[in-house]
């Protein structure tokens, strides 16, 4: 996941959530213009992403946003530290 600073007038953020396929190729598979950057609205998008995807999420990728992170936690709970999660920055 990444977002976008000041995408248009109100300065909201465009935020792109990208998924890997089988042959190791990313998706832009959801995006969402919001408000702000707080991790409880950042969840709220994943939480419906999540409601129509089919997929099991292995790790997540992000650019090292305590609000991102905190958002993939809030709304994947089963997560945890390890095998299942891993942030990287770039």
């Amino acid at each position: 996941m990444d977002s976008t600073h000041k995408t248009n007038q109100l300065e909201w953020k465009l935020f792109t959530l990208m998924v890997r396929d089988q042959y190791a190729c990313w998706h832009p598979v959801a995006h969402a213009l919001l408000s702000n950057e707080f991790g409880e609205l950042i969840a709220e998008f994943l939480l419906v992403v999540k409601r129509w995807s089919t997929w099991n999420l292995r790790y997540v990728l992000t650019d090292d946003s305590a609000a991102e992170i905190k958002a993939f936690r809030l709304a994947f709970l089963g997560l945890s530290a390890g095998e299942t999660e891993a942030y990287t920055h770039f």
